[in-house]
């Protein structure tokens, strides 16, 4: 569930976007350690609300993306409920739900641009074997705003729906936005399309 940039002059905002990459790797190789403490666990998502309001994205905005991520959170507890203990279900789903929160703080904060920038300087050295590292920055730029793009015109259709005044079952209501959300996505796919076979890509 990543985020779309939003504008700032927050102590975060100004961060260069490699540390805030640099931090966001750190970060995932703690969440992912088996071993991690549940205390830290607890100060890492404390100190993912509190990166929120140093930033000046609110309270509001970390619920909202919260609400955005409800999916990846109800497929990992779903995922896990009949194998695992209730404990360890809950513990993972929070190691996720905060590498998501914090994925998004810093695509929230750090225009894409910037980002395109250190992955393409951090993938250099590898040129000398024939990467293309334009071409990797373009894709992991895409795979970043893609989601929120989607997610936004998912937004549009059902709120579209909804002014319609549809009342149905849950069945006929989702097959009232999501026939229309796919038309949107695939026009979108070919206007994309269309914009990188004019970059010669």
């Amino acid at each position: 569930m990543m985020a779309m940039y939003v504008p700032g002059h927050s102590l975060v905002h100004r961060c260069p976007g490699s540390w805030k990459l640099l931090a966001l790797f750190i970060v995932g190789a703690l969440l992912a350690c088996p071993t991690l403490p549940v205390w830290a666990l607890c100060m890492l998502t404390g100190l993912c609300l509190i990166l929120y309001g140093i930033s000046g994205l609110g309270l509001a905005r970390f619920i909202r993306q919260v609400w955005d991520a409800r999916w990846v959170i109800a497929f990992t507890v779903l995922a896990q409920i009949w194998f695992r203990p209730i404990t360890t279900t809950a513990l993972t789903t929070m190691r996720i739900t905060v590498m998501v929160l914090l994925a998004s703080l810093v695509t929230l904060t750090t225009q894409l641009s910037e980002i395109f920038a250190v992955v393409a300087r951090l993938l250099m050295p590898f040129e000398g074997f024939g990467l293309n590292t334009y071409r990797v920055g373009v894709a992991v730029s895409l795979g970043i705003s893609v989601i929120p793009i989607i997610s936004a015109s998912m937004r549009t259709v059902r709120e579209a729906s909804q002014a319609r005044g549809i009342r149905s079952g849950p069945l006929l209501r989702i097959r009232t936005w999501a026939v229309p959300l796919m038309v949107v996505v695939l026009k979108q796919a070919d206007e994309l399309a269309d914009s990188l076979d004019a970059r010669g890509m």
